[in-house]
C-alpha cells in the first residue's frame, strides 16, 4: 500500500537534488512502470563516478519515490543507505531531514517502531536546526502517532497540539485538520471521549473546507468508533453507513473496508447473522483485491467468531487456523492475542480442554505484554470455564476471582470510600481520655497556684511575699509547661495515630477485595448452574465457599490484631511453634498463586525447629511476604523459604530472584510514613503497607525484621523468633 504525504506542504526533494543531470533521471524513475529496476540501475552508474554527494541525493530522492509508489521494503534499503551517506556530507541538512522523516515512515509502515522513532527524531532535529516550519508539523504528527502505538496518549496530544501551533503559522490548514483527527484519535483511547468528539468535529469542518475527501471518511468512522465503545450500537451503524457513503473512491478501500467490519460485528452483537456474515464475505473480499494481507487475517478471526457464535465449531477451527498460518508469515502481536483468544473459547466449547488451556495461556501472555485488561479478563473467563468443566472448582473460583479483579475496581473504589466514612467514627477513645486527664490537672494547678498566692500573704509578711510568689510562680509556669508539653506530644500521637488508622482501612480494603471477589465470584457460579449440578456438585461448591468465608474470617481477625497493637490491646499467645509445619501450610496456601507464573517454592527448614512465638502472628507475616516474592518474581523463577537456629532466635528467610528493590526504597519499606507501592512483574498492585503490618506483629513475637536486596538480583527478607526454651 503506498504511503501517503499527509500535507500538501512538504518541501519538494527534486529542490535539493544536485545538478540538472541527477534531477532528470530521477524524474525518469518517478514516471517509470518499474521505479526500483531503474533505480537499481541509476545508483549503480552513481556508485562507479565515485561522487558521494551524487549518490545520497539519488538514493534519498529514489527512496521517497519507492515509498509513495508502495514499495516499502526497497525504500527502506535505499533510504537507509541515503542517511549514512548524508550525515558525513556537508550542507545536505534539509534533504536529510526529509529522509529521515520518510525513514520514519516506512519503518512505522513495517512493523520497526524503534527505528521510526529514532528516524523521526534524527528529522525533527534537522529540521529544527534548518528552522524548516512547514516541514516540522507532519514530522510532529508522525511522533504522536508513535505515542499513540505506545500508549502514551498524554504526550502524543501534547506533541499534536505543537503540530497545530507550527501548522497555523505556517498557514497549512491541512496539517491543522490532521493533526486534530490524531489528537482526536489519542483522546479516545484515553476514554476521553468528550474532548475527542471536539477534536473530531473540528478537524472534519476544516476536511470538508478543503473538499478532502479522504479526511472526511477517517473522522466518521472515528467518531462512529466510539459510539460502538460506548454501546450505541445504532448511531454508529448509521455513522458507519455514512462514512462508506464517502468511501467510494479507489483509494480509500481501507477505510470502506474497516466499516465493512465493523457493520459485520455490531450486527453480531444484534443477532443479525445473516447480515453479519454479509458485511464480513464483503470485508474479506475487499482485501483480498487489495492483497491486504493483515485484512485477510482480521477478516478470518472475524468469521471464526461467526462461525462460533453459530455453533459451527469445525468451521471455525478451520478459519481460525488459516489466520494462524497467515500470522506466521505476517506477525502482528495484536491480532495474534485475539486470535488465541477466540481459539480458546472455541476449544472450551467443544470441550478440548488441553487445547483451550494452551492457546489461553498464549493469550495471556500477550495481553499481558500489551498491558490489555479486557483482553486478560476474557482469558481469566476462559481458565474459570475450562477448569469448572475438569471438576475442579478451586481453580475455577480462582480465575474467577482474578477476572474480578479487573472488572470490579469501580466497587473497590466504593469500598475505600465507606471504609473512611466508617473510620471517621472511631477516633481512639483512650486518647480522647488522656487530653481530659490532662486538662484536668491544668485545671487543679491553677487552682493550687491561687491558694498558694492566698497563703502567701496570710502567713508570711511583706518583706518574704515576693519570694514566696517567685517561687510559687516558678513552680506553677514550669508544671504548666510540663503539661503543656505533655498536652502537645498526645496531640502529636494522635494526629500520627488517625494518619495510621486511615491506611489502616486502606490496607482492610486492598487485602479483603480479593477474598470477597473469590465469594462473590464462586456463589455467582454457582446461582448460573444450580439447576444443571448434581447435589455431589452443589455440595463441592458449598464446601468451597464456606471455607472461602472462614479464610475471609481469619484475614478480617489477622487485620483487626494489627489495629489492636496500635492500642496496646493486643492478644500475644506465644506457644510451641513447629516452623516446619506451619511454613508448609502457608506455602500448600500460596501455591496457586505461584503457579500462574510458573514459580516453585522450595522449603529449607530442618526438622525440630522450634519457636517460642504467636501462630497467628507468624503466619500472618509469612503468608505477607511470600505473596509478596510471588508479586515481584518473574515467571519460571525459584522462592526458598529456609529457617536456621542463630543462638537464642531462630532466623526465617524468604529469598527471591526477582526485580529488587533500591536502596532508597529499602530505607522506608517499613516504615507507615512512606507508603512505598510497586507493581509487580505481571503488574499487580498493592497499598504497599504490608511490610509495615509484618514490623509489627514480629516486633510482638518479640523478634526483629530487615531486608537486604540488589536490583535485578532479588531480595531476601528475614526475621528472628525466640527459641523454644528447652
Amino acid at each position: 500500500m503506498p504511503i501517503k504525504a499527509t500535507d500538501n506542504s512538504l518541501q519538494n526533494p527534486f529542490l535539493f537534488a544536485g545538478s540538472d543531470d541527477v534531477v532528470s533521471g530521477l524524474r525518469q524513475i518517478q514516471t517509470s512502470k518499474k521505479p526500483g529496476d531503474l533505480l537499481k540501475m541509476y545508483v549503480e552508474d552513481i556508485e562507479s563516478k565515485g561522487s558521494k554527494r551524487e549518490l545520497f541525493y539519488v538514493c534519498a530522492v529514489g527512496g521517497i519515490i519507492l515509498a509513495e509508489s508502495g514499495d516499502v521494503s526497497n525504500a527502506a534499503s535505499y533510504l537507509f543507505k541515503a542517511v549514512d551517506i548524508g550525515v558525513n556530507i556537508r550542507n545536505v541538512d534539509n534533504l536529510l531531514g526529509q529522509a529521515y522523516f520518510w525513514l520514519g515512515k516506512v519503518c512505522y509502515e513495517t512493523g520497526n517502531v524503534i527505528k521510526a522513532e529514532e528516524a523521526f527524531d534524527a528529522s525533527s532535529f534537522l529540521l529544527n536546526a534548518k528552522k524548516t516550519k512547514n516541514y516540522l508539523p507532519e514530522v510532529n504528527i508522525q511522533q504522536g502517532i508513535l505515542n499513540i502505538k505506545s500508549k502514551n496518549y498524554k504526550e502524543a496530544i501534547k506533541i499534536f497540539n505543537s503540530a497545530i501551533r507550527l501548522a497555523k503559522d505556517s498557514g497549512s490548514e491541512l496539517t491543522v485538520a490532521d493533526a486534530n483527527y490524531y489528537k482526536g484519535k489519542a483522546y479516545r483511547k484515553r476514554g476521553d471521549y468528550d474532548m475527542s468528539i471536539a477534536s473530531l468535529v473540528t478537524a472534519q469542518k476544516a476536511y470538508a473546507k478543503l473538499n478532502m475527501e479522504r479526511g472526511i471518511c477517517q473522522t466518521i468512522v472515528e467518531m462512529a468508533d466510539i459510539s460502538m465503545v460506548l454501546g450505541d450500537y445504532n448511531h454508529a451503524l448509521t455513522l458507519y453507513y455514512k462514512a462508506m457513503d464517502n468511501c467510494q473512491s479507489s483509494d480509500l478501500y481501507g477505510f470502506l473496508a474497516s466499516c465493512y467490519l465493523k457493520i459485520g460485528k455490531i450486527y453480531m452483537f444484534k443477532q443479525q447473522m445473516e447480515d453479519a456474515l454479509d458485511y464480513l464475505d464483503k470485508y474479506k473480499d475487499v482485501c483480498i483485491n487489495a492483497s491486504d494481507t493483515l485484512g485477510i487475517i482480521k477478516s478470518k478471526i472475524a468469521l471464526g467468531a461467526y462461525y462460533a457464535e453459530e455453533r459451527n465449531f469445525p468451521r471455525a477451527i478451520i478459519v481460525l487456523h488459516e489466520a494462524a498460518e497467515l500470522l506466521n508469515k505476517y506477525p502482528d502481536v495484536s491480532e495474534e492475542g485475539q486470535l488465541m483468544l477466540l481459539m480458546s473459547q472455541v476449544y472450551v466449547k467443544t470441550d478440548d480442554l488441553y487445547q483451550a488451556k494452551s492457546y489461553a495461556q498464549k493469550a495471556l501472555v500477550i495481553a499481558s505484554t500489551l498491558d490489555e485488561m479486557g483482553m486478560k479478563a476474557d482469558c481469566y473467563k476462559v481458565f474459570a470455564d475450562l477448569y469448572e468443566l475438569q471438576g475442579d472448582y478451586r481453580s475455577a473460583y480462582y480465575y474467577q476471582n482474578r477476572r474480578g479483579i479487573i472488572t470490579d475496581s469501580l466497587l473497590n473504589k466504593e469500598a475505600v470510600v465507606a471504609l473512611r466514612k466508617i473510620s471517621g467514627l472511631s477516633t481512639s477513645t483512650k486518647d480522647k481520655r488522656v487530653i481530659e486527664e490532662l486538662e484536668q490537672e491544668n485545671i487543679s494547678l491553677n487552682n493550687y497556684w491561687l491558694k498558694e498566692k492566698n497563703k502567701s500573704y496570710l502567713l508570711w509578711g511583706a518583706t518574704i511575699l515576693l519570694f514566696v510568689f517567685t517561687i510559687v510562680l516558678f513552680g506553677l509556669f514550669k508544671a504548666k509547661a510540663k503539661v503543656e508539653k505533655k498536652l502537645k506530644t498526645k496531640n502529636t500521637e494522635l494526629e500520627k495515630l488517625n494518619a495510621t488508622k486511615d491506611k489502616f482501612f486502606s490496607i482492610i480494603a486492598h487485602d479483603l477485595k480479593s477474598p470477597f471477589n473469590s465469594l462473590m465470584g464462586f456463589s455467582e457460579m454457582l446461582s448460573l448452574h444450580a439447576e444443571s449440578k448434581s447435589h455431589k456438585d452443589i455440595m463441592e461448591y458449598s464446601k468451597i465457599i464456606h471455607n472461602s468465608t472462614r479464610k475471609l474470617f481469619s484475614l478480617v481477625d489477622t487485620l483487626l490484631q494489627w489495629s489492636r497493637t496500635q492500642l496496646g490491646t493486643t492478644d500475644y499467645k506465644p506457644e510451641r511453634l513447629e516452623v516446619g509445619i506451619v511454613t508448609s501450610n502457608i506455602v500448600s496456601i500460596l501455591k496457586i498463586n505461584a503457579e500462574e507464573k510458573d514459580i516453585v517454592i522450595s522449603i529449607d527448614i530442618p526438622e525440630n525447629t522450634i519457636a517460642w512465638a504467636d501462630k497467628d502472628l507468624y503466619s500472618a507475616v509469612l503468608r505477607n511476604l511470600i505473596g509478596n516474592a510471588i508479586k515481584f518474581s518473574r515467571v519460571g523463577s525459584v522462592i526458598t523459604v529456609s529457617a536456621k537456629i542463630y543462638r537464642q532466635f531462630v532466623e526465617v528467610a524468604v529469598t527471591d530472584t526477582g526485580v529488587g528493590i533500591t536502596k532508597e526504597n529499602l530505607k522506608k519499606i517499613f516504615s507507615v510514613d512512606s507508603n512505598v507501592s510497586t507493581q509487580g512483574t505481571f503488574n499487580e498492585k498493592g497499598t504497599g503497607l504490608g511490610l509495615v503490618l509484618c514490623k509489627e506483629f514480629v516486633e510482638i513475637n518479640r523478634g526483629q525484621i530487615w531486608a537486604e536486596s540488589k536490583l535485578e538480583k532479588g531480595s531476601t527478607f528475614k526475621f528472628t523468633l525466640p527459641l523454644v526454651k528447652s
